[in-house]
């Protein structure tokens, strides 16, 4: 149909009829061998017999030879031919071992090799994001060659390849058994499976896995052999070349019929066997084909290479045309088959076929440098079809000239039980705030938490965040500057202290106001008027200190938290100190002898606490000004997203020390004085006042040293001088007012 269309045109080979020689070479490499010699200008007319019930005729004069469309077959002829340097142009052949251009130099073909072919499966796994595949394939050269040429694609992609097997049509069920268990057991993570093996295998592989229920377990990818089992292959895609169609040809089909072509001896054995019918009923059982009139249906719908072939003709019949127009025009006019038979040259006309390029029926024709067109790929899906059969839909498209890739999803239907798209992955995405371990295979990780103060650093580790600072709290990626805390009137605690200092205020405002309008009277008198009013004033610093520890920390709030400390607990327990060595000296004295002591006097005891608040002075004076007080920021533990704004008191141990001497001396001279007489009892009561007060400092100072977090050393601070408050005035001035009152 095709060659006599050519023939009729005026544009293409005019004046020159193209010939045509078809042979069966029955898809058997040894036959095709067979056959292609009686191409050869050196075969001999008469060869015998063969043991295949074959002979060999008179060569043939062609000066090309297109079909062969296996690739076993191509790798067996293709060196012959070019032995001669005829051209051979395959309409199916992908094996990309064709490619060698030292071993088939003569060698085209209508279709892209297998590299291209796996390349629009690889397009498709990118699309649908399938990085964890398994791949089974078979042990002919066709399927091993697409299954390493899968692998040299996938070496360019984050796609891994889960497991990989070779098959065998020689396997027992029980191989195919053994796999599809491993497959379960082992690889559910690669639920797609690219197949390159031949129908019967994936039947057997597909039997293994009834026996085993796995069924609608895995997606099932192919080139163009699937085996249609609704079973297993719901959703399944097969990737195949773009075909068009020869125009006119199905009509022309249609009309033929034995009598219309008696020389086709292909199409009355296909009459016979789609009729069921013999032309010869004296040597057959069967009806006469001559009553049926019409082609078979089966055989007008067998038009899948139809437009291949007419492309493969049409490259044929322009690469003529260009190669007479250039070397020989005159034979268009003035024909002489000698002399162009002398023109036409196979090394020759090859190089015109690989430089032909025109718009086909199956698309722009055009030849790369290896001898094949481009690659124009539909990708169609096993699926419930709406007359109730299943079959095939076409549903997208990749073009490898343009590398255009469409996938209409709405035409999907993976399974009967699954609507969204199928994950094949080894691993799932760690989550925000997670990196990846990976292990031995690149798709395949573990996911570990970053700590609590740690960002991710290119999902590939983890980096601690600078200090006083902390992950973002959505995709610990950043580390952003943590708010700084300090005491507020608002937290429970930081209330409590502050009501607590008031109370001291207020304690103390009551003893003062007490001992004021009773001071004139004889127990009040014989206190020390003047140390009980500097212990007071110790109060009232004290409590006035732990006032600020409830306010934001500045540089001002600092430095006065820091003298009001020293100062406070030096004037409640100096001038206490003093008494204390007074009572002792006085009552130590009187057992040696009448005559009084010295600086035991009212204005002398006023003039050494004075003293020794002036050396407590002197020593601030002096810690604050080699080591100032300064505001800073203070972490206490890193995992925890806590800053504290803190006073930084480096000078603080100094004054401290002081005051840690003076109490540890009154506490000796209080524990001293305890066996007075017992109607003076109130060495008693200095002895426990200042005990206790070392007990607390014993107890509280450390651990408030030992805290972690800021707040918690202000809070423990704050209270154990709240409570030297209270202590000082319940033991010391409480008593002697209600004996006064």
């Amino acid at each position: 149909y095709v060659v006599k269309n050519i023939n009729a045109r005026e544009d293409l080979l005019p004046n020159i009829t193209l010939g045509q020689i078809i042979l069966n070479n029955c898809g058997d490499p040894l036959i095709s061998l067979r056959k292609t010699m009686q191409f050869l200008p050196s075969a001999r007319a008469e060869v015998g017999n063969s043991s295949r019930g074959l002979a060999y005729r008179k060569p043939f004069e062609a000066v090309g030879i297109f079909g062969a469309p296996l690739s076993d077959v191509c790798v067996a002829i293709a060196p012959l031919l070019a032995a001669y340097e005829i051209p051979l142009l395959s309409v199916r052949a992908t094996s990309d071992d064709l490619r060698d251009r030292n071993r088939f130099p003569n060698f085209m073909r209508m279709v892209p090799p297998e590299k291209i072919s796996v390349q629009a499966l690889v397009q498709l796994a990118l699309h649908f994001n399938w990085t964890y595949i398994t791949v089974l394939y078979a042990d002919g050269s066709y399927s091993t060659n697409a299954f390493n040429q899968l692998k040299i694609a996938l070496r360019k992609t984050e796609i891994c390849l889960a497991f990989t097997k070779q098959m065998s049509m020689l396997d027992s069920e029980e191989a195919y058994l053994r796999l599809a268990k491993k497959l379960k057991t082992d690889y559910t993570n690669a639920r797609v499976i690219f197949m390159f093996s031949p129908i019967e295998q994936q039947r057997l592989l597909h039997r293994a896995m009834d026996t085993l229920s796995m069924h609608h377990m895995f997606i099932f990818v192919t080139l163009d052999m699937f085996s249609e089992n609704p079973d297993f292959n719901i959703g399944g895609i097969k990737a195949l070349k773009k075909k068009g169609k020869c125009p006119g040809f199905a009509s022309h089909l249609k009309k033929a019929n034995p009598w219309m072509f008696p020389d086709d001896p292909w199409l009355r054995m296909a009459w016979e066997a789609y009729h069921k019918c013999s032309w010869d009923v004296n040597k057959s059982s069967n009806e006469s084909c001559h009553q049926y009139t019409t082609m078979p249906r089966a055989i007008v719908s067998f038009d899948k290479d139809d437009a291949t072939i007419s492309d493969a003709i049409h490259v044929y019949a322009l690469a003529l045309h260009h190669m007479i127009s250039d070397k020989c025009p005159e034979q268009f006019s003035n024909k002489n088959t000698e002399a162009l038979r002398n023109c036409v040259k196979g090394s020759e006309l090859y190089n015109y076929m690989n430089n032909v390029s025109f718009p086909g029926c199956d698309g722009y024709i055009e030849f790369a440098d290896e001898g094949s067109v481009a690659g124009s790929y539909v990708f169609k899906t096993y699926k419930l079809q709406e007359n109730g059969e299943y079959g095939f839909s076409t549903v997208g498209f990749w073009d490898e000239r343009t590398d255009a890739f469409s996938i209409d999803t709405s035409l999907l239907n993976w399974d009967i039980n699954e609507t969204q798209i199928p994950v094949s992955k080894c691993s799932k995405p760690c989550p925000l705030k997670q990196y990846y371990i990976h292990k031995e295979v690149q798709c395949c990780w573990e996911c570990k938490a970053c700590r609590s103060n740690e960002i991710v650093i290119n999902a590939s580790k983890c980096d601690s965040c600078p200090p006083f600072t902390w992950p973002d709290l959505e995709t610990a990626t950043t580390c952003i500057t943590t708010k700084p805390e300090y005491p507020k009137l608002t937290q429970p605690h930081v209330l409590a202290l502050f009501s607590s200092a008031v109370l001291g205020l207020f304690v103390a405002t009551t003893v003062t106001i007490a001992y004021t309008v009773h001071r004139d009277h004889p127990l009040i008198r014989a206190t020390s008027k003047g140390l009980c009013y500097l212990i007071l004033a110790g109060s009232y610093v004290t409590s006035s200190t732990v006032l600020l520890y409830a306010t934001k920390p500045t540089k001002a709030v600092c430095f006065l938290q820091d003298v009001g400390f020293h100062i406070g607990v030096h004037l409640l327990f100096g001038p206490l100190m003093i008494r204390t060595i007074r009572i002792f000296r006085i009552f130590s004295s009187g057992k040696r002898s009448v005559q009084r002591p010295k600086f035991v006097s009212s204005s002398s005891q006023i003039i050494l606490a004075l003293s020794l608040i002036m050396v407590q002075s002197l020593l601030i004076i002096g810690a604050h000004t080699t080591r100032p007080t300064s505001v800073g920021l203070q972490q206490g533990v890193p995992t925890e997203p806590r800053v504290d704004l803190v006073c930084i008191q480096p000078g603080f141990l100094i004054p401290f020390s002081c005051n840690l001497v003076v109490i540890l001396v009154c506490g000796v001279f209080g524990f001293l004085s305890r066996n007075l007489p017992e109607n003076y009892n109130e060495s008693w009561f200095i002895f426990v006042s200042v005990s206790t007060t070392i007990f607390m400092w014993v107890i509280f100072l450390p651990t408030s040293y030992a805290s972690i977090h800021a707040h918690q050393r202000t809070l423990i601070l704050g209270f154990c001088l709240v409570l030297n408050v209270f202590i000082t005035l319940a033991l010391l001035f409480v008593p002697k007012i209600y004996a006064v009152v």
